[in-house]
């Protein structure tokens, strides 16, 4: 009996291992000093391009989440080649103040967010860092980008 329960561990335990390794969905979380998680980043496996299967590359698109009080925000790609993405998901219409600076502090775009969705381009700046910083009510984030 106990030969049949190891051979019937080892064949599920096998079956679930080939379903992670399809996924390729990396998980990373940052802590600070005392424990408590302060960041999560997810890379997910980026199938399709355009139109166009890149599976096969290897390719991920990496993305952070974050919230800003009851507002959850995505920012993605990070790292970036030029154009950045940063997603609001709230019940309400709100206004976020958005501010991209160099990291020097040099102002590259500001603008005033009123709908979910909106797109900063770094196409035109050179690779380096470069802080979004967000601004809700009395709550300031600040995002780290990275342009390749």
């Amino acid at each position: 009996m106990k030969k049949r329960t190891l051979i019937l561990l080892l064949l599920f335990g096998g079956l679930f291992s080939s379903f992670s390794v399809c996924a390729q969905n990396i998980v990373k979380f940052t802590y600070d000093e005392c424990g408590n998680r302060i960041k999560r980043n997810l890379q997910i496996r980026k199938v399709e391009e355009n139109g166009r299967n890149v599976e096969n590359e290897n390719e991920y698109v990496s993305y952070a989440s974050d919230f800003i009080g009851t507002i959850q925000v995505c920012l993605f790609p990070n790292p970036t080649e030029g154009k950045v993405s940063v997603s609001f998901f709230d019940n309400t219409d709100t206004t976020i103040d958005a501010i991209l600076t160099s990291i020097t502090g040099t102002i590259i775009n500001r603008r005033r967010c009123v709908s979910n969705q909106h797109e900063f381009d770094l196409s035109s700046q050179p690779a380096g860092i470069y802080l979004l910083k967000l601004v809700f009510g009395n709550e300031t984030h600040t995002w780290k980008i990275v342009k390749h």
